[in-house]
């Protein structure tokens, strides 16, 4: 909801509450990080937007500025075998 004196988007206290929302893809983080970082969106209106607690997106950022997007795209952890026992 848009406050019409101040023009500026309030949020009312249902709306803050997280429900549960699949994984964000890293694309999703890396834009979300980048848009932080370029001044715009809040860190608070990013977490409503995407479902995430704001400490999640600190930490995307300090991964962002430590080792680069490529940090944030996901990667499986589960390791594939062949049947002969070579990692996939």
């Amino acid at each position: 909801m848009v406050d019409s004196l101040n023009n500026k988007t309030v949020y009312h206290k249902e709306e803050l509450f997280l429900s549960h929302k699949s994984k964000i893809s890293g694309v999703e983080r890396i834009s979300a990080v980048e848009k932080y970082l370029r001044g715009e969106d809040s860190l608070n209106h990013l977490a409503i937007l995407l479902g995430v607690y704001p400490s999640n997106i600190r930490q995307w950022i300090q991964t962002y500025q430590s080792i680069g997007p490529n940090g944030l795209l996901n990667v499986s952890k589960n390791i594939s075998y062949s049947e002969t026992g070579v990692i996939l």
